[in-house]
């Protein structure tokens, strides 16, 4: 996530001003084991946002009803809950696994013994594919940040098509991300009252659920990342990197933006503003991010 933040100050007096931030991840659900969190597009700011990739140029898979596709190469190598793959298999009923899995059209809750395992449940139910269901998947950008995308288009979920789901996972390289993003729910029960979503590890011991048979948990243009609860850094550039000021109530304003990874979680929980003379102040206006103002709670001490 590339995130933008904009401060402004009113500063008394000429001199030099010297930022610091200290950093934090963004929150919601985690798993027991404290591995993976998740976070959607409806949390409270900060939040992710749902930006939709097109895999429709990449490659298509044709598969019957209750079918999987065999491994498919990823492009880059992924970390699922501390081990390294680079292959998945993508089941026509809405989820992939790592793991030499069947189609399984019945789903269940998240953790469960027994396959399919090693899983990434974008929307898990018994789907049926009509003249317009199609799969699509294709690796994009360039390393180390690259992405890899599986698409499900125009899935029913009864015969004739009564309903339909357009929704995708993405994985990301290096920060291992996976992202599940739903595009379109067409027609009556197709908000999650009959699918499971979230994630489970090799042991099926494991897992993080986002939903299971609960109606009213998903809709259009969703967004939901499950990300590590692992510590991690992100690097940023500040600009201007100074300001000399000449004048008394100079304004001016400082855009903090992150560079590597473009996907970071990165939030600021606190600027700390040094102010080199003791008789003089330094006043924030406003904190602003991504076009939102943020609360302001000023301190003398950390």
């Amino acid at each position: 996530m590339n995130r933008r933040l904009r401060k402004i100050f009113s500063l008394l007096w000429a001199g030099t001003l010297l930022l610091s931030f200290a950093g934090g991840n963004v929150r919601a659900d985690q798993d027991s084991s404290g591995t993976y969190r998740w976070t959607n597009s409806k949390s409270p700011a900060p939040n992710i946002a749902y930006n939709w990739i097109d895999a429709s140029d990449g490659t298509e898979l044709t598969l019957a009803d209750d079918d999987t596709s065999g491994f498919v190469n990823m492009g880059f190598n992924f970390s699922f809950y501390d081990t390294t793959v680079s292959r998945l298999v993508i089941s026509s009923n809405g989820f992939v696994s790592f793991d030499s899995v069947t189609s399984h059209p019945t789903h269940v809750t998240i953790p469960s013994a027994g396959a399919p395992d090693r899983l990434i449940a974008a929307y898990w139910t018994d789907l049926t594919p009509g003249a317009f269901s199609r799969v699509y998947y294709k690796t994009i950008g360039s390393a180390p940040h690259r992405k890899f995308v599986v698409t499900w288009s125009n899935y029913d979920l009864s015969v004739g098509g009564a309903q339909s789901v357009t929704f995708q996972a993405v994985f990301f390289e290096t920060t291992n991300h996976v992202l599940l993003q739903y595009q379109t729910l067409l027609g009556p029960g197709v908000d999650g009252g009959n699918c499971t979503v979230g994630i489970e590890n090799a042991a099926g011991a494991l897992g993080l659920l986002y939903l299971f048979d609960n109606a009213g948990a998903l809709n259009n243009n969703l967004a939901i990342l499950f990300h590590s609860n692992n510590p991690s850094t992100a690097d940023a550039v500040i600009s201007p990197i100074s300001v000399v000021t000449h004048t008394n109530l100079q304004q001016f304003i400082y855009t903090v933006r992150t560079t590597s990874p473009a996907d970071s979680m990165a939030r600021f929980d606190s600027v700390l503003v040094f102010n080199p003379f003791t008789d003089k102040t330094i006043t924030v206006t406003d904190i602003n991010v991504d076009g939102v103002s943020q609360f302001i709670q000023n301190s003398s001490t950390r």
